[in-house]
């Protein structure tokens, strides 16, 4: 019977408005903890490149002083993996599928939306390629002051985790959905589902019963099951974002021949 490997994944929904020494608290922190529970993979958002890039530079110093590949894209989506347990990484932006928007008077603006992923091989488990992603979905006030909608962002999703889930390789994402993911599919019956949905064990992750913020998997990865969900908020976990932090627990069944 193959072995079933224990994957856990760690995402973190970050403020960019919070100030450079609540950034740097942040970064340390959830890196702190990553190492501790010995987590495969770090996702989150909005730490971008442009005029405040200081949250970006702070998770870049974070992630390289606690043994782990990072790619901090541009836009403020980032993934982090282990090297602890990770190797041969590739790394990759899929789109935009939302382009930018200005500021208007009605607020909304918002950078381009995609999928920043990063993927690796475990060092010793015949577990395939591993890809993860992290994505940030418009809210209701961005899409509303740019009358488009996070659809085009879905359907990205979708074809990223298609193409980097055929075959032997397993796919998962970390997301600020701004949707409620309680009653609401937030990736409209494309092939994703959430820990939380796959495990029915809705937590509240911007505030007690504000269900947004996500980790997914490719439903057609048959080796990947959800073990367990957790979300620690600010009694448990303290940070300055506005979002709590979140862990997911999956296991991935070891290949018969390594790919």
């Amino acid at each position: 019977m193959a072995e079933k490997v224990q994957f856990k994944i760690q995402h973190t929904s970050m403020e960019f408005s919070d100030s450079v020494v609540q950034h740097r608290h942040d970064a340390k922190k959830i890196f702190d903890r990553a190492v501790e529970k010995k987590i495969w993979a770090c996702t989150g958002t909005e730490a971008g490149g442009g005029k405040n890039h200081d949250l970006r530079d702070a998770l870049i110093k974070e992630a390289k002083d606690h043994n782990f590949a990072i790619h901090a894209h541009q836009y403020g989506e980032w993934v982090a993996m282990n090297r602890r347990f990770l190797e041969k990484f590739n790394r990759g932006y899929a789109g935009p599928f939302i382009p930018a928007e200005g500021g208007k008077p009605s607020g909304g603006s918002h950078a381009p939306r995609g999928v920043a992923w990063m993927s690796g091989r475990s060092k010793t488990k015949k577990l395939g390629r591993i890809t993860v992603g992290a994505a940030h979905y418009l809210t209701d006030k961005s899409e509303q002051a740019s009358k488009t909608s996070n659809e085009p962002l879905i359907k990205g999703i979708a074809a990223w985790a298609k193409k980097h889930g055929e075959g032997s390789g397993c796919v998962f994402l970390g997301a600020d959905a701004n949707t409620n993911d309680k009653i609401k599919d937030v990736f409209g019956g494309r092939p994703l589902t959430t820990a939380a949905d796959e495990l029915k064990d809705w937590q509240g992750t911007h505030g007690p019963h504000s269900y947004i913020d996500v980790i997914a998997s490719y439903n057609y990865d048959a080796r990947v099951k959800a073990q367990s969900f957790t979300v620690l908020d600010d009694k448990e976990f303290v940070l300055y974002t506005d979002h709590y932090l979140l862990q997911a627990v999956y296991t991935i069944a070891e290949m018969r021949v390594q790919s």
